[in-house]
């Protein structure tokens, strides 16, 4: 219950997810706070907040959480059976390619497990793993990202390229790399002024001295290469939204390359688990055909 709350921020939404009344949250958690002889929630403006003491509660909570669900995985296997459950999440563009690809080899392997996912950025889904909502997380990770939490494993499985598409009759075709100076006078179509990847590549002309021209804004892959094949620019996209490239465009990396890590995190309470065990296997498997691009 108090995982719910730290998780949610909310009362009402930690009750309405646990299938409880505000009212019974309230009273298990001042019960709670007596025996533990701290205060355990704050009030704010738009919600609650678990204190320090608060925090630590939920951090063992989670670690006696997951000594339990291993506790159920290793009867399971003891026993021969199959896994029921599989929950990750997953950030957006990974659900293009990448994540399609994870489903089917999962449920080939696994026919029985109940398989669920949900799409979250890459912070967000970090926080959802921590807390216990997921098994694992499927992230991206960029060069200046803090290095994970101690609790956490990562495994890496490729890298994502920023590639620029544009017609195929284009001078900038004629390279196996776009250099980046050569983007200075030429209108650009770019994911989202809040996308990670986007600041890696303004903070790229920043340090060369580039002021890139930005036509427009199109968080929206086959958008964006619609728009390049009407002419208004080249589209600057990570490589693995663009599930086919239409006739006319192509595609080719920077130079120097911008890229970021698609990783696969788990707790590491859990890293010896069945369900772990099939996540990073399947995953793998899939980022050898969904995650290749020009050698990178």
């Amino acid at each position: 219950m108090l995982v719910a709350v730290d998780q949610h921020g909310s009362i009402t939404a930690a009750a309405k997810a646990l299938h409880m009344t505000p009212s019974a949250i309230s009273q298990q958690l001042k019960v709670l706070s007596t025996e533990a002889k701290a205060t355990i929630v704050e009030a704010l403006p738009t919600g609650v907040r678990c204190t320090p003491a608060g925090k630590l509660l939920v951090s063992h909570a989670i670690r006696i959480l997951d000594e339990l669900k291993q506790a159920e995985h290793s009867l399971a296997e003891l026993s021969g059976q199959e896994i029921e459950e599989i929950r990750f999440a997953c950030f957006p563009a990974a659900t293009d390619s990448l994540v399609p690809e994870i489903l089917r080899i999962i449920a080939t392997q696994h026919p029985t497990a109940a398989l669920s996912f949900d799409v979250m950025r890459s912070p967000v889904a970090l926080r959802a793993l921590c807390d216990g909502t997921v098994d694992a997380a499927l992230v991206a990770r960029y060069p200046d990202d803090p290095a994970p939490g101690r609790d956490l494993r990562m495994v890496e499985l490729g890298n994502d390229l920023l590639v620029a598409a544009m017609p195929t009759e284009h001078p900038l075709t004629h390279g196996q790399s776009v250099p980046l100076r050569r983007l200075t006078d030429i209108p650009l179509l770019l994911e989202s002024s809040a996308s990670p990847f986007c600041q890696l590549f303004l903070t790229a002309c920043a340090d060369a001295g580039i002021t890139p021209q930005i036509r427009a804004w199109s968080p929206q892959a086959n958008v964006a290469l619609d728009m390049v094949a009407h002419g208004v620019g080249i589209a600057l996209l990570p490589a693995m939204t663009i599930d086919s490239i239409p006739a006319g465009i192509v595609a080719a990396p920077l130079s120097p390359v911008i890229k970021r890590t698609v990783t696969l995190a788990f707790r590491a309470s859990t890293e010896r688990s069945r369900v772990t065990d099939a996540l990073v296997s399947s995953s793998r498997e899939a980022a050898r055909t969904k995650l290749s691009y020009n050698g990178y």
